[in-house]
């Protein structure tokens, strides 16, 4: 029942809740993984750059009455005053350095109700790092817009980097928006938590 349902839909639940409460009664149990920044486990997604200033400056009624479609009123009211950062990520084999516009840290698909990633999964093992590169406002635009339409050329602006642990920092320093909450800011390191949570499922996954 949260804003986007991004938990919901990566773990392939019914959106209404007498599909939900119907997967508790019939489904079957399975084990996911979690992710961890830091000591702290995340369900779903984590993200920085401009979604934890949206997150956390939203208005609570903006969101519930507009769900969706508020966020990104939001978001370009703040991109007005966001700048991009330096992005270091070492994954213990080396680092990848760049400049980004966001990052989102994927255990699951989807963020802010869009399928961002066509390899992160709750069962992989891995965390999905994706980057949005470059300095451009116009192109994380473009880049949310590409996903969200499912275009052909959807991943064009973003690079992604898989691995059981990460650690990332960047210049400024940058809030972390943990399954929608503004928790944490860099450096940290992230982690994937392999078959830590048993969930009900719905039998045909």
């Amino acid at each position: 029942m949260g804003t986007a349902n991004s938990a919901a839909r990566s773990l392939g639940l019914p959106l209404d809740l007498d599909g939900a409460i119907d997967v508790i009664a019939h489904g079957r149990r399975r084990r996911i993984d979690l992710g961890m920044i830091d000591e702290d486990y995340f369900v779903n997604a984590a993200s920085l750059g401009l979604s934890p200033m949206i997150g956390d400056t939203v208005p609570h009624r903006l969101k519930r009455y507009l769900g969706r479609l508020g966020y990104l009123l939001w978001a370009i009211k703040c991109s007005v005053t966001f700048r991009a950062f330096q992005l270091t990520l070492d994954d213990g084999t080396g680092e990848q350095r760049m400049w980004s516009t966001e990052v989102r840290i994927l255990n699951g698909p989807y963020h802010g109700g869009v399928e961002l990633s066509d390899t992160a999964d709750v069962t992989s093992g891995e965390i999905v790092i994706q980057a949005v590169i470059g300095k451009s406002h116009l192109r994380l635009a473009l880049d949310w817009y590409a996903k969200f339409f499912k275009l052909r050329d959807r991943h064009a602006h973003t690079r992604e980097f898989r691995s059981k642990n990460f650690r990332i920092a960047t210049k400024p320093r940058q809030k972390i928006s943990i399954d929608g909450e503004v928790l944490a800011r860099t450096p940290v390191v992230v982690k994937a938590a392999h078959n830590i949570l048993q969930i009900a499922s719905p039998r045909n996954l």
